[in-house]
C-alpha cells in the first residue's frame, strides 16, 4: 500500500483488485457452482470471524497484528475507520475471492488429475 491509497481510503485500495476478483469470482461460481457456493461459504466463514476478531483487537488496544495498521498508515484515524480500512475491506475483497479463484483452480487440477472414470 502506498501513503496516496490510505489517504484516498479503502476505496482506492481495493478498486484495482475488487473488479477483477468479483468477476473472477463470479465466473467461478457459475462454472462449477457446488464448487463455488461451498468456496464462497467456506471464505465467509473463515474471514467473517477474522473481521470480528480485528474490531475487538482495536478497541482493546491488543497491540497484535490484528490492530497495528502498516507503517505507512496515518495516525490518529478514528478505531471504526481504521477497522473499516485495515480490517473489513481487505478481509472481504481480497481474501473471500482469492479463497474462491485459488479453490476453484485446484479444484479444475484435482479434475484434471482424476480423468474420466468408467461408469
Amino acid at each position: 500500500m502506498t501513503a496516496g491509497m490510505i489517504a484516498l481510503g479503502p476505496w482506492c485500495m481495493t478498486f484495482p483488485t475488487t473488479t477483477p476478483a468479483a468477476t473472477g469470482s463470479r465466473n467461478a461460481i457459475s462454472a462449477w457452482p457446488l464448487l463455488g457456493r461451498t468456496l464462497l461459504a467456506y471464505g465467509l466463514a473463515a474471514r467473517i470471524p477474522v473481521i470480528l476478531v480485528m474490531l475487538v483487537a482495536m478497541l482493546q488496544n491488543w497491540g497484535t497484528h490484528y490492530d497495528v495498521p502498516p507503517p505507512n498508515f496515518p495516525a490518529g484515524v478514528p478505531v471504526m475507520a481504521k477497522w473499516f480500512q485495515i480490517g473489513v475491506m481487505p478481509q472481504l475483497f481480497l481474501w473471500i475471492p482469492y479463497t474462491i479463484l485459488s479453490g476453484a483452480l485446484l479444484g479444475g487440477i484435482a479434475l484434471l488429475a482424476a480423468g474420466k472414470k468408467d461408469r
